[in-house]
């Protein structure tokens, strides 16, 4: 793009920001003064379209006049619950749970070995749209010249196939990437050719090259921060290759797949390619050094991702922001970014109708969920909620913290899947709290750069610690201790002798980048991907034995 364009592009999007501005930002900053109306008004809105459907025929949605009458007609569902009804929103007769048949189906890795498809309907596509040009005017507002440059942008495609039904099937990034304003996607770097190579070595070359052309790349966003350190890795061990493709477009030393993509997009303009070559080779890339225009980085950073962030920010400058991409499943937004400065989120209340139950009360069989307005500033929550594309009382095992409120809405942060959570003895072992006893470890201090699981063995009634570092004495005893001083229980049980001593592996470099690909391999989303550090053994079929060096 010129010198030129880019400055008519420039324009565009300052005047488009100043139009949401004063339309769609204002808009719902009033909505969030009033979150129980708005909720409210969403929700039996979505009944009264639906009531002929099947499943709303079966669960009465003519006759539903409160919220208290909803959640006495409509169960808590999960996936398997909903599915049978999938099929019937393709049927030329009845539609199964919304009048609006789906436009497109979102897949993401089930429990079983069957992928998840997860129905997306036009309006929802558009009120996605909505809150994705809410979070890019939160940026605009929060962070000057933020979208001066170009966008580093990395996601999986909105439209990857085709189901048996016909139907096209795609991901919930590609999805949240492809429903940005216009203005701010002419300035994406990585086009949708690239994000659709499946080579998963090739793609990441090429986005580094890309990358590495551009000097003047504001904005970098991706959902988990490791897709970060991988293009960096990509870059320093392909550094003097990538760099002879951008001068001169040879591709001698690069994979064949390069030849699909036109070598013409890899060029660079001569200065570029100088300042490169002098990068120096006696320190480790930086962002820092590669864009030093870097305004901001946007990923994950709730959850376990929030390990990955000290190491981030010290490939940044000082100045570079880390923001908030927000609480996205497959199945929903479940959350807006409103504040960059503080990472502040609200929940996507037009979008979905929220209900909350405290995970204790979930775990003693007890459904009573509380609304918006009754939750409480601190305390944390399994989320279930209503969807427009038909997901309707979804429980996806998510547990979520209220952080406090913006206007009279609550504000949320994603804290860990429910599933993060193992319970031998009586212990009821959180993965926070594995994440918090590994990074008190003093030896640990870098523990974002090592993979590492924690392994719970209902057999043995012991814990098995896996990590990629070298032999060193004392790390089972030091977490031990660690974990008993966050979890009385765990203490207990294991002064009581009901829980052995945990058991450590020491494991060869390489391993967890290999427990990675499996993952990908049996289904997972690359742009997804996310380590779940506490697991059961029947949880994980990953086989350790060859990388393992000794154990303690």
């Amino acid at each position: 793009m010129s010198l030129i364009s880019d400055g008519i592009t420039n324009i565009l999007l300052k005047t488009q920001m100043a139009l949401v501005k004063h339309g769609l930002w204002g808009e719902f900053l009033e909505q969030t003064k009033t979150p129980l109306k708005i909720q409210k008004r969403l929700l039996f809105k979505q009944l009264d379209q639906n009531q002929t459907t099947r499943y709303g025929k079966e669960h009465h949605f003519s006759k539903i006049r409160t919220i208290e009458e909803f959640k006495k007609n409509v169960p808590i569902n999960q996936y398997e619950d909903l599915e049978p009804y999938f099929d019937q929103n393709e049927s030329r007769t009845e539609t199964g749970l919304t009048q609006e048949r789906p436009s497109l189906y979102l897949q993401t890795s089930g429990t079983t070995d069957r992928p998840k498809n997860i129905p997306l309907t036009n309006s929802a596509a558009e009120e996605l749209k909505n809150s994705q040009t809410l979070f890019a005017f939160a940026h605009h507002q929060g962070i000057q010249g933020i979208y001066k440059g170009k966008l580093l942008t990395i996601s999986g495609m909105r439209v990857e196939g085709k189901l048996e039904n016909g139907k096209a099937y795609g991901s919930m990034s590609g999805m949240i990437s492809h429903s940005m304003p216009f203005i701010l996607k002419s300035k994406y770097v990585v086009p949708n050719a690239v994000l659709r190579v499946s080579d998963y070595q090739l793609k990441y070359l090429m986005i580094a090259a890309l990358g590495l052309k551009e000097r003047d790349i504001t904005w970098m966003v991706s959902a988990n921060p490791s897709t970060f350190f991988k293009i960096l890795e990509v870059m320093e061990n392909n550094l003097d290759s990538l760099i002879k493709l951008l001068d001169t477009g040879d591709t001698t030393n690069l994979p064949a797949g390069f030849k699909q993509i036109s070598t013409r997009r890899f060029r660079a303009k001569k200065d570029r390619v100088q300042e490169l070559k002098t990068l120096s080779r006696s320190s480790p890339l930086s962002f820092s050094r590669i864009w030093p225009n870097l305004k901001a980085v946007t990923t994950w950073t709730g959850g376990n991702c929030g390990l990955l962030l000290t190491r981030l920010e010290n490939l940044l400058a000082r100045e570079t922001r880390i923001t908030e991409l927000g609480y996205i499943a497959t199945e929903f937004r479940g959350s807006v970014l409103v504040d960059t400065k503080n990472n502040t989120c609200v929940p996507a209340i037009t979008e979905n109708f929220y209900e909350f139950i405290e995970p204790d009360r979930w775990n003693s069989g007890s459904v009573e969920t509380m609304t918006l307005d009754q939750v409480e500033v601190g305390k944390q929550y399994y989320v279930i909620v209503t969807t427009r594309s038909g997901l309707y009382r979804y429980f996806i095992n998510d547990i979520v913290e209220i952080t406090g409120k913006f206007n009279q809405t609550p504000t949320i942060k994603f804290v860990q899947k429910g599933k993060g959570i193992t319970n031998l003895t009586g212990e009821k072992l959180t993965e926070f709290q594995v994440l918090k006893a590994m990074e008190s470890i003093p030896c640990m201090t870098k523990l974002d750069e090592y993979f590492f699981l924690l392994i719970g063995d209902p057999g043995t009634l012991q814990y098995r610690l896996y990590i990629e570092i070298p032999p060193r004495p004392d790390i089972s005893k030091n977490l031990d201790q660690e974990l008993s001083n966050l979890n009385i229980e765990f203490a207990s049980k294991q002064k009581s002798g009901r829980l052995l001593p945990t058991k450590v592996f020491f494991l060869t470099p390489g391993c967890g980048e290999a427990y990675k690909q499996q993952a990908i391999a049996g289904g997972q989303r690359e742009s997804q991907y996310k380590t779940i550090y506490l697991q059961y053994l029947t949880d994980c079929n990953f086989d350790f034995e060859p990388y393992i060096i000794s154990s303690t």
